[in-house]
């Protein structure tokens, strides 16, 4: 069974190897909002995976964590390619590299019987993948950009609401140590001030308004779900929570990257 020395070993021989392939095969594009947006979702799948991972363990709502765990990589594929494509920051070409490699350890690891020791593999994965898409998001993000900025806030809470949700199915799957509570409270907190500027952005069309409302009436419920991580005992419905708020923080999203995108008058 790999250990992560084994995995970062591979991963430093990979690396190296990146140094001496030829620039051409990083294609080079101009940043534009839909790189910062892909680096987005790639942060918000390196959650899903984890979360659909544990819940299938778990045997909580399992066909609908299958299809989470299906479509998180497919996604994540598209968009490591699409990352590989629009990122032209030469110091970023490792950071994209290793993203890729830990995809693939984590595609295998997945398909083993589990093992305490996978979970936990899966957990460092999922923070491994969150890590590098974050240093792609901090390089490449225009910060004059309002609607840019607003893109990440809202991308960045359907990352919290992945992650919390990793978190507890994680505290009811054994990993019980203090950390995943302390992860679960920071996520709410940090959710709660981001859902402070969207209560504060005033160009929403009344149908966006209106999910705004229902996002704050309904997350005052759900905080308390997840901040129950040491009972655990609501597993199915912090799931079901966690769909329901993301189905209206993604219109958001889509929202922000096509105002992100029009050409500025």
């Amino acid at each position: 069974m790999k250990s992560w020395k084994k995995i970062w070993a591979k991963a430093c021989i990979l690396s190296i190897a990146c140094l001496v392939l030829p620039s051409l095969a990083f294609a080079t594009v101009k940043p534009e909002p839909s790189v910062v947006k892909a680096a987005e979702d790639v942060r918000v799948m390196s959650q899903e995976i984890a979360k659909a991972y544990f819940y299938i363990v778990r045997q909580v709502r399992v066909d609908r964590a299958k299809e989470d765990l299906k479509s998180g990589l497919a996604g994540l594929d598209r968009n490591i390619q699409m990352l590989t494509a629009g990122v032209e920051d030469k110091s970023l070409r490792n950071i994209l590299l290793f993203m890729a490699f830990t995809r693939d350890e984590m595609r295998e690891t997945l398909v083993k019987p589990y093992t305490r020791e996978n979970g936990a593999l899966i957990l460092d994965l999922s923070e491994s993948l969150l890590e590098g898409a974050e240093a792609i998001t901090q390089r490449y993000l225009n910060s004059d950009n309002a609607e840019e900025s607003m893109l990440v806030v809202s991308g960045k809470m359907n990352f919290l609401l992945e992650r919390m949700a990793k978190y507890y199915i994680a505290f009811v799957a054994g990993f019980k140590d203090e950390n995943n509570i302390r992860q679960v409270d920071g996520a709410a907190a940090e959710f709660e001030a981001l859902l402070a500027n969207v209560n504060a952005y005033k160009k929403y069309p009344p149908e966006l308004q209106d999910r705004v409302q229902r996002l704050n009436k309904f997350w005052t419920i759900a905080k308390g779900f997840y901040l129950d991580i040491e009972n655990s005992a609501l597993p199915a419905t912090v799931f079901i929570s966690s769909d329901y708020l993301e189905s209206t923080v993604q219109k958001l999203v889509t929202y922000h990257l096509g105002q992100a995108a029009a050409p500025k008058s």
